[in-house]
């Protein structure tokens, strides 16, 4: 009878050292979802401030677009009128082929950084995907190892109930506080 207790004992000691290691696996992988989760929040972030610059080059690109072409049309206003006037505006005609030369250095550039956000934007978004995949994952890893947990102690329960059928109530009574220790640990 007492080596029986004794087995009970080493078993139950058995369950608990198993429960503690699921559990502090459980507890590695929650932390891990945690931070994967923290990493997520700063690209979304950073993918936000990405889509502000883009909308903001957008914005200056079309402000550009409208003073190239209203510098180009005082251009050819200007032309039109010097044929009519014998080149009396002709420092004001270079004037504004300078003006509409340097909106178009500028229109050019803003159009390069609205390329360089978009490109930005889509390997954020990359990134954004890759990193919501590892936390699935590590999702789905953590209910696989509740579901085997669970499943040990039940055969290890099962083992115990149909091995053990006459030991005391004792021993019975703390294979059950360890079943229910180890559905507090959940």
């Amino acid at each position: 009878m007492a080596q029986e207790i004794d087995k009970l004992g080493e078993k139950c000691s058995e369950l608990d050292s198993t429960a503690r290691r699921m559990s502090a696996q459980d507890e590695a992988a929650r932390q891990q979802c945690a931070s994967r989760a923290t990493q997520l929040q700063a690209l979304q972030g950073e993918l936000e401030g990405a889509r502000r610059k883009l909308s903001e080059a957008e914005q200056r690109v079309a402000r550009y677009r409208a003073e190239k072409f209203k510098a180009e049309r005082e251009v050819q206003d200007i032309q039109w009128d010097q044929s009519k006037r014998d080149n009396r505006n002709d420092s004001r005609l270079r004037e504004l082929q300078k003006t509409a030369s340097c909106l178009k250095c500028a229109y050019q550039s803003a159009f390069a950084l609205n390329k360089e956000s978009e490109d930005l934007c889509t390997c954020l978004q990359l990134r954004l995907k890759a990193k919501s995949e590892k936390i699935l994952n590590l999702q789905n890893q953590n209910s696989r190892l509740k579901q085997s947990l669970n499943c040990r102690i039940t055969e290890l329960m099962q083992q115990d109930e149909s091995r053990e059928e006459d030991t005391s109530t004792d021993g019975i009574r703390s294979a059950y506080e360890l079943a229910r220790e180890n559905e507090l640990l959940k």
